[in-house]
Parts: C-alpha cells; sequence; structure tokens
C-alpha cells in the first residue's frame, strides 16, 4: 500500500512539474488541414515530447471570415457568389458545427493574455500558412510578440509561396527574436536563411506526417463511409478554372476504370458537376477514411496530397494553382514528381504504380529529423 501511494504521489509530482507548451495556428479555421495538423503537432508534443499542451485561442479576422455564416451575406463578393453561398448555407452550417465540435474534444485552450498565469515557458507558431501575411490580412501576431524571445519557436511555419509580395524586411526584424526556427517549404527556409538574422531556419515536415500511417488508421478506425463500389475521389479547395479540369479528367479515368467519381469539398458546385456523386460535407475522419479507401484521389489540397502519401493511395495533385510551393516541395522530397498534374493533364498513366517502399525511405529520415527538432528545442 505504502508502495502504490508513493507511485502516485510520484506521478501527481510529474504533473504538476510538467512544463506546459502552447501552439499557435489556424486551429479554428474550418477546414480538414488546418484541424489535424493542429491535433497531429499537439498530440506528438504531448506524447513524445512529455509536456503538456495548450492551443493558442486567437481568433485572426481573416480567417475566421473565411468560414462564418455572416461571410455568406457579403454582397461585395459580387452577387452570383452571393446566391451560390446561400445555396450551400446548409452545408456551411453543418460544416461549422461538426469542426467546432472536433475542436473542443480535441483541444486545451489557452487565451492569449492567460499565458503567463498558465506558466506556459514556449510557443510554437505552426505549422500551415500562418506566415503568409496575405492570407492573415497582415497579422504580425503570428510572429508571436506577446512572448519573450527565448520563447518563441516556428514548427513547419508555411507563406504558402515565396515570391517579390513577401516583405523581407519584416521576416529578418522578427525572425531574429526567434529561439529556433523551422519552416515547411525549400525556398521559404533559403530566402530567410538569406537574411541577417542570428540562426539558420531548418526544413520540418508539416505535422500530419509526425503521426505514422498505423496511428491514422487507428484514428479512423470506427468510420463508416458506406460506399460498397469501387470509387476515385475528387477534393478542390477553392474555386478555379482548374477545377473543372481536375473533374473531367478524374471523370476520364473514373470511366475508364469502372469506377465512380465521389466529390467532397465546394458543395456550392453540385449544380455544375452533376455527373459525380456528391459525398456532402465529410468529418475529419471520413475525410481521412474516404481518401484511405480510394482507387485515387484527385485533388488541388496539399492536406489531401500529404493524406494519400502517408495512407499510400495513389493520387494526382493540381499544381497550377497559387501558394504552390508546399505542394511542389512536398513532391519533390517524396520523389513524386510524376503526381503532378497541369490543367488536368497527367503527367504519368493512371495504370503507373507507386513504389511506395523508395517513397518512405525518402521521407523517414525527413520525418525523424523533424522529431528530433521538436524534442530538442521543446
Amino acid at each position: 500500500n505504502r508502495m502504490i501511494e508513493e507511485e502516485k504521489s510520484l506521478n501527481k509530482e510529474e504533473k504538476i512539474t510538467k512544463k506546459k507548451i502552447g501552439i499557435l495556428t489556424f486551429h479554428n479555421a474550418c477546414n480538414y488541414g488546418a484541424f489535424l495538423q493542429t491535433k497531429a503537432l499537439s498530440e506528438f508534443i504531448n506524447e513524445q515530447c512529455e509536456r503538456e499542451v495548450y492551443i493558442v485561442d486567437y481568433k485572426n479576422k481573416s480567417i475566421i471570415n473565411d468560414y462564418s455564416v455572416r461571410n455568406v451575406f457579403n454582397f461585395n463578393q459580387g452577387l452570383k457568389t452571393t446566391i451560390l453561398k446561400i445555396m450551400r448555407l446548409p452545408d456551411i452550417l453543418k460544416r461549422n458545427s461538426i469542426f467546432n465540435m472536433y475542436q473542443k474534444e480535441s483541444f486545451k485552450l489557452v487565451k492569449v493574455n492567460d499565458i503567463s498565469e498558465y506558466k506556459i515557458s514556449k510557443v510554437v507558431v505552426g505549422s500551415d500558412q500562418v506566415w503568409n501575411l496575405e492570407l492573415t490580412g497582415g497579422d504580425l501576431n503570428y510572429f508571436l510578440p506577446f512572448v519573450e524571445p527565448e520563447c518563441r519557436i516556428s514548427y513547419a511555419a508555411s507563406v504558402g509561396h515565396v515570391g517579390d509580395n513577401i516583405d523581407k524586411k519584416i521576416f529578418e526584424e522578427k525572425l531574429s527574436l526567434f529561439d529556433s526556427i523551422s519552416v515547411r517549404e525549400k525556398e521559404l527556409a533559403d530566402m530567410i536563411n538569406s537574411l541577417n538574422i542570428n540562426k539558420k531556419a531548418v526544413i520540418c515536415m508539416d505535422p500530419v506526417f509526425l503521426k505514422s500511417k498505423l496511428a491514422w488508421k487507428e484514428y479512423i478506425a470506427d468510420t463508416e463511409i458506406n460506399i460498397n463500389l469501387p470509387y476515385i475521389l475528387v477534393f478542390i479547395m477553392g474555386v478555379s478554372k482548374q477545377a473543372d479540369y481536375i473533374v473531367r479528367r478524374a471523370l476520364e479515368v473514373g470511366e475508364k476504370n469502372n469506377c465512380q467519381v465521389i466529390l467532397i469539398g465546394d458543395q456550392e458546385r453540385w449544380y455544375k458537376y452533376r455527373q459525380v456523386k456528391h459525398f456532402g460535407v465529410a468529418t475529419p475522419r471520413e475525410f481521412i477514411k474516404l481518401i484511405d479507401s480510394a482507387k485515387c484521389v484527385f485533388t488541388n489540397s496539399f492536406h489531401a496530397t500529404a493524406f494519400s502519401i502517408i495512407l499510400n493511395s495513389s493520387f494526382y495533385t493540381e499544381t497550377n494553382i497559387s501558394n504552390n510551393g508546399r505542394i511542389e516541395s512536398l513532391l519533390n522530397l517524396a520523389g513524386l514528381e510524376s503526381r503532378k498534374m497541369y490543367d488536368g493533364k497527367l503527367n504519368s498513366l493512371y495504370t503507373t504504380k507507386i513504389n511506395w517502399d523508395i517513397v518512405t525511405k525518402k521521407l523517414q529520415p525527413e520525418i525523424e529529423k523533424s522529431k528530433k527538432f521538436l524534442r530538442v528545442n521543446l
């Protein structure tokens, strides 16, 4: 009995003295990539780095507005867009409800003003496009000005694409105050390392790669999608001309290979893509399950590409998109240049198989390097 009490006391002491880490990212964006990368990073730090993790409950106006119901009725976006969004309103309400539930179940939140009170020792900014100032409306809080320099760490932070719009002076000024820096794309690391700051940026993998294929399969083990026929999955982010090319190519491949085509995302276009089956609003678990069970995935999404790689699902990714740096970087790193599309044109035949053993050998050292970065700096 005495030994049991002593063990309980030690466990209690460990919990009390466990260091606390904050994560600042787009945790409240109602999209799959934002939620799943936050989940993966927080769980890795909690389990592998043995830290108590809090998500910084910061709300960027631009990000929140993108997913708000109020934005549906923003007539400045044009009458046609407003009408299409109104038609989609039931899906928007369902989507927001699903993500709000998942966020509440998965994350412990802390307000920016309470970080000191909670005695949080480090704050990690990333992953996602937290340094894309066009996306965030020029929000510099993602450079962590509210904590001391020794507390500032970035993990796999992204700007989407490094171009002429990057204000290097801002990055030089802000990142010189960071304790350690990691980014997601080589082009961003090269840009930062050309600046006059006292440290180097290293490249780390998106947080979803911190969890193994087996771990993600366990996460969706009890998820059912009730699709009996072989299918090709189409997942499109945004509205663009390339979306038409993606759907057209998926339909062509589906017809030749006796597969139905299922679409998730951008449900306001049901009127346009009537030849495909619309899944409707998927939960984050269903999103992963749909990728895992598909014969092939056609997408322009970074995270749909990432999960296709993690789950060893055949895929093609459209690269003629804005902010394509992170997709190009990932495909080049994995040696999967053959899975690129350009305006729907495939770089390889659909029947071409992917040698997943070679992909794993290429990515595993990068994944281990990413895990080491977190363990060392936290």
